[in-house]
């Protein structure tokens, strides 16, 4: 499975954060509310798809999308250092 270095930084930063990434207003993605380094749509995309993350939350406005992420256990395998 590819991962791209944009989703292991992405992996990385969710370890820190409880496993977790939320999607902030304007449709970017975050871990932890105090700002640093933030993610596209399509990288947490990337992550669901490939089973490595999964939505937990939904919010529900003029049509219904994630709000936040999880890493899966499959994450464990798939890191920087285990390709």
């Amino acid at each position: 499975m590819k991962i791209t270095p944009p989703m292991r930084e992405c992996i990385a930063k969710m370890r820190q954060y409880n496993r977790m990434i939320d999607r902030y207003p304007g449709g970017f993605w975050q871990c932890g509310a105090t700002g640093g380094v933030s993610f596209g749509t399509s990288t947490v995309e990337a992550l669901v798809t490939r089973g490595l993350a999964v939505y937990t939350e939904w919010k529900q406005g003029r049509s219904r999308f994630p709000i936040r992420a999880v890493l899966t256990s499959l994450a464990d395998t798939s890191t920087p250092e285990h390709p």
